[in-house]
């Protein structure tokens, strides 16, 4: 079988979508990462505080052919 790996945006609830989707196929995050945890990057503009706690990315395994990835789009979050 072939790959498929689904990749959603999500406008600052996708730690939310995630949980739910975790506990309804019965799977668990594989791995979560947040704006803030992100190591500064130079010549990138800095996320605005109030989204450090927003999903950059996550992926969600549901077998090793299947996998669901996710963000919070931040938009003109950039400060």
């Amino acid at each position: 079988m072939k790959t498929l790996h689904v990749y959603i945006n999500y406008n600052g609830n996708c730690a939310e979508a995630f949980a739910h989707y975790a506990k309804v196929l019965k799977s668990e995050l594989s791995e979560s990462l947040t704006y803030g945890d992100a190591p500064p990057n130079k010549g990138m503009p800095q996320v605005a505080k109030e989204f450090h706690n927003r999903i950059m990315h996550c992926m969600l395994p549901l077998n090793e052919n299947v996998t669901i990835m996710g963000s919070d789009a931040v938009g003109d979050a950039c400060a």
